[in-house]
């Protein structure tokens, strides 16, 4: 909506349904004097709710979570100009973190959350990050996967790439397009264990597809 100034703002809700037909009342995540969108949501073992939202004012990504009775306090998950930020919980109730940054030298990053204690930011990239697309999920051994769409130098097209945290060790960075064509942001999903990727091309008209 605009506010009376005719600037535009908006706003971040939750709303929850225990049966899918009867919804319990609206709660605004975020106020309502900034621009907010992006919202990434995970639940933990506890019920508890953890929520991710970019905000466009600040060019960061924002971390609250709520306990049943009330909000956190917003943290920001990093310094500014942060990007498509994903939450993922484990089996182990830790929170995990990824983005990228919003920047012609930024990377892709990972921290965590453990029992409210914060880890450093590590990078997952080591390609330099021209625009978003980061998807990153879990698998059944705790293990994260992670696509993203980047390129090395600004006159080079968007690549896609895949990352893998095995046993607490990144291995190498796999780039899993073998053209120059763009890349549209990647969705990233894990069967038998197995990544699978899918993305498209903006020069055809088709969708390509990997399975690792």
């Amino acid at each position: 909506r605009y506010n009376p100034s005719n600037e535009l703002q908006s706003q971040i809700f939750l709303r929850k349904s225990m049966d899918g037909i009867n919804w319990e009342p609206i709660q605004a995540i975020t106020d309502t004097g900034g621009m907010y969108w992006q919202p990434q949501v995970a639940v933990d073992s506890d019920g508890y709710i953890h929520v991710l939202y970019f905000s466009y004012l600040h060019y960061e990504t924002f971390y609250k979570y709520y306990d049943g009775v009330s909000w956190s306090e917003p943290q920001s998950i990093f310094t500014v100009y942060t990007q498509d930020a994903r939450i993922l919980i484990d089996k182990n109730d830790v929170i995990h973190l990824i983005w990228g940054q919003w920047l012609t030298s930024g990377r892709v990053y990972h921290r965590t959350i453990t029992n409210g204690i914060w880890s450093e930011a590590e990078a997952v990239s080591d390609t330099t990050i021209r625009s978003g697309g980061i998807e990153a999920v879990l698998d059944e051994d705790n293990n994260i996967h992670t696509v993203f769409r980047a390129t090395l130098n600004p006159q080079h097209n968007y690549d896609i790439y895949y990352r893998k945290k095995n046993n607490e060790v990144w291995l190498p960075i796999e780039r899993i397009n073998q053209d120059t064509l763009y890349s549209n942001t990647p969705t990233l999903t894990i069967i038998n264990g197995e990544p699978i990727v899918v993305w498209d091309q903006a020069e055809i008209d088709s969708i390509q597809n990997i399975n690792k």
